[in-house]
């Protein structure tokens, strides 16, 4: 009985010592401006059109916050996918939540696009 509870608590410890390996490795809470300034510039470079952008700040676990940014996008379909692609594969603290692609007009090649991120960040001080 013994060797099972010791089993879960390595395990437990294990997973608890994983999890503190990943938030430390997330940008701390003082860099928030700079990394949205960095997915709006990857935006930009993208060619989209930043209509707005919304966020939200959550704690969700100690030490770990999770802004959600809604940000509705005008471009052709390759300037998002180019915009998404450089998003995911340079920022791994970027998480794409949802994509909502809408084509107002159909003879355009323009199309409005929602797309909704979680990024997160290391809560210091905590």
């Amino acid at each position: 009985m013994s060797d099972a509870r010791n089993a879960a608590a390595s395990t437990a410890t294990s997973q608890r010592d994983a999890r503190d390996l990943a938030r430390e490795s997330l940008p701390g809470e003082r860099e928030r401006a700079s990394v949205v300034r960095r997915v709006l510039a990857l935006a930009e470079a993208s060619k989209l059109r930043v209509e707005r952008s919304d966020y939200t700040l959550q704690t969700e676990e100690p030490r770990l916050q999770r802004l959600r940014m809604t940000l509705p996008l005008g471009g052709s379909y390759m300037q998002v996918r180019r915009f998404i692609g450089q998003l995911l594969n340079r920022m791994p603290n970027v998480a794409l939540d949802s994509l909502q692609i809408d084509r107002p007009d159909g003879a355009s090649g323009e199309l409005q696009t929602t797309v909704r991120l979680s990024i997160y960040f290391r809560a210091e001080g905590s």
